[in-house]
């Protein structure tokens, strides 16, 4: 059977410069209040905190896993959570299509489907028998798409 693996990697800039803007954003008014004497030092913790659960969530959407193997495509996140799997003979159609920016990272509902993307313009489109789509993020949309496309053929 053909196995084909594909990642899909966020911009460092945005894994390091989302918690980095919080960490700004959160400390830059306290360290000013902080200064004039109205600031107690316990004020401290939630700016704190805030940056390392922004790290957290945003490095589990970071980087994406496709796998498409045993008759499924299999797509899993960093930490191995969330997970989902789409067989192959559940597929009707698979198309490349440009996605917004806009539309953001992780997991989400857009127009149309069910977005799964770490980062990148480029989706790979799964529209399933039952008319529900998926699109899905690649580093190497070409090269999943015609991964998809040739496990069709072999499954036929």
């Amino acid at each position: 059977m053909l196995e084909f693996k594909d990642t899909n990697t966020a911009d460092i800039r945005f894994v390091i410069g989302l918690p980095l803007l919080i960490a700004v954003i959160a400390f830059v008014p306290l360290l000013i209040f902080f200064e004039r004497g109205n600031t107690p030092t316990t004020s401290f913790i939630s700016p704190a905190v805030a940056p390392l659960l922004t790290f957290l969530l945003v490095s589990s959407f970071a980087k994406m896993s496709t796998t498409v193997a045993d008759g499924k495509i299999q797509i899993v996140f960093n930490y191995g959570f969330p997970k989902r799997e789409i067989l192959l003979r559940d597929i009707q159609s698979v198309e490349l299509q440009e996605a917004s920016n806009w539309w953001g990272s992780g997991i989400k509902k857009v127009r149309g489907g069910v977005m799964w993307r770490s980062w990148g313009r480029t989706v790979v489109v799964v529209e399933k028998r039952d008319g529900k789509r998926m699109f899905i993020g690649s580093d190497n949309p070409n090269e999943l798409h015609q991964a998809i496309l040739s496990s069709l053929k072999y499954q036929s």
